[in-house]
């Protein structure tokens, strides 16, 4: 089934060698186990690309987008995102911590 390569032709080469290194290192028989090692393989490119986004969602950018409002006309909307930054993530414990002391009490 290397058709599934051609659903990715930016990491080809990538999916490739990974598929490869899997089959050899696994030796799946049957068609089943050679059809689990591909969708590891499609799975491990996946997540790759789904990291890679998240990544750059943590980085602050200039977005313009272009909109068309009744009396107004086309117009453009630039703005700039700040990114993500660890204040954006609360220490999920906190209140964990909190209520173990009134628990305490």
């Amino acid at each position: 089934m290397d058709s599934l390569r051609e659903s990715l032709p930016e990491e080809k080469e990538e999916y490739a060698a990974f598929l490869t290194s899997h089959r050899n290192d696994l030796q799946p028989a049957g068609a089943l186990r050679r059809l689990l090692v591909e969708e590891i393989a499609l799975a491990y490119i996946r997540l790759r690309r789904v990291h890679a986004a998240e990544m750059r969602s943590f980085e602050p950018r200039t977005i313009t987008s272009k909109s068309w409002e009744h009396g107004r006309g086309h117009y453009e909307h630039t703005y700039k995102t700040e990114g993500f930054t660890m204040d954006h993530f609360p220490d999920k414990t906190a209140g964990l911590r909190r209520s173990a002391r009134q628990r305490m009490v």
